[in-house]
């Protein structure tokens, strides 16, 4: 069924399948372009802006059921977001207590004035907030607690999270910005630790992550949603 500009996929399985894997995507390809690049926290950012003015623009005209532009969209923001971050925390040394209440306030308006149902500015600007609170959050608890627990904890929060709202079923925006901004927050952690301790190194890890996209976005065969858990 062809999905109308405009509006977002349906939500399910499939679709937090994908969200979780684009944050792991869009915190490692951050870093590859930061790092890996040579082009720092900013340098990067109109290129990558470029390429989501494209992926959006490109959303909005075509009508293809698996919505490759969305998705696309979704990790250039995420990636933007973690460089954003990376630059706030790392090269202006915003104090931490003050980026974060400031985030999270940004995040809790959004949240009342986004309709995740519906990819207009409001959706894509409380995603980017989502991104870049996330980024701080998950950078913070892999310092406190270590790569490895961060990772484990916030995974396994996520995945209790994410059955915890598939039970409840329906579709509250408060709800589905919690679950992304906890998919943020534990895909910051978990994408550097497969990052470290993969042996494949950031390009190798990124490049996963982007197979993996792919495959939770082009499936082989149809499935049908399950509840939403949103």
């Amino acid at each position: 069924m062809r999905l109308p500009a405009g509006t977002a996929p349906a939500l399910g399985a499939r679709y937090w399948t994908a969200l979780c894997v684009a944050s792991l995507l869009g915190a490692n390809l951050g870093d590859l372009v930061a790092h890996d690049l040579h082009l720092g926290h900013w340098m990067g950012v109109p290129a990558l802006l470029a390429l989501l003015a494209g992926a959006l623009l490109a959303d909005r005209r075509t009508r293809l059921p698996t919505r490759p532009f969305f998705w696309s969209a979704v990790v250039l923001v995420r990636t933007i977001a973690t460089n954003l971050a990376d630059l706030a925390t790392h090269d202006w040394h915003l104090g931490q207590p003050a980026l974060i209440s400031g985030l999270a306030a940004l995040l809790v308006g959004g949240a009342w004035l986004a309709d995740p149902a519906r990819t207009d500015a409001r959706f894509w600007a409380t995603l980017f907030v989502a991104g870049t609170l996330g980024t701080v959050l998950g950078d913070d608890a892999s310092h406190l607690w270590g790569l490895q627990t961060a990772s484990l904890l916030l995974g396994s929060a996520l995945a209790v999270a994410l059955c915890v709202a598939a039970g409840v079923g329906g579709r509250r925006a408060d709800r589905y910005w919690a679950l992304v901004l906890l998919a943020r927050t534990a895909g910051t952690s978990i994408a550097d630790l497969s990052a470290d301790t993969s042996g494949l190194g950031l390009a190798g890890s990124t490049l996963v992550m982007a197979l993996l996209m792919a495959a939770a976005v082009f499936p082989l065969r149809s499935r049908r949603e399950g509840r939403v858990p949103a």
